[in-house]
C-alpha cells in the first residue's frame, strides 16, 4: 500500500507528459522534424541522453501550441521522468559513454 502511493506522484507526472505529447502531436505541423517513437537500438543506459535531446528538439518542432511545447520541455526536467528512464548504474553509464 505505501508503495503504490509513493509511485502516485509519478504515475501523475508520467500521465501528464503522455497527453502533452499526444496533443502536441496533434497540433504539429508535419514540414520534416515530427514526433517519433525512438526505435529499440538505443544503446544500454543511453535513455537520458535520448531524453535530453529528445526534450531540446520539442522547442524546434512547428505546433500551434507554443504554450504546450514550453510546459512540456519543463515537464520533461522533471525529476521523475529522468529517473525513471534512468534504468542504469552510474558504472553502467560511465562504460556505454566509452564505447
Amino acid at each position: 500500500m505505501v508503495c503504490a502511493a509513493q509511485n502516485q506522484p509519478f504515475l501523475l507526472k508520467l500521465s501528464e507528459v503522455r497527453k502533452e505529447l499526444d496533443v502536441l502531436g496533434k497540433g504539429l505541423q508535419h514540414e520534416g522534424l515530427m514526433l517519433n517513437t525512438p526505435t529499440n537500438d538505443i544503446e544500454e543506459c543511453c535513455s537520458v541522453s535520448a531524453l535530453q535531446c529528445f526534450r531540446e528538439n520539442v522547442p524546434l518542432l512547428r505546433a500551434n501550441n507554443k504554450n504546450l511545447q514550453r510546459k512540456l520541455t519543463k515537464n520533461l526536467r522533471s525529476s521523475k521522468i529522468v529517473a525513471s528512464v534512468n534504468t542504469c548504474s552510474e558504472d553502467e553509464t560511465k562504460v556505454s559513454l566509452l564505447k
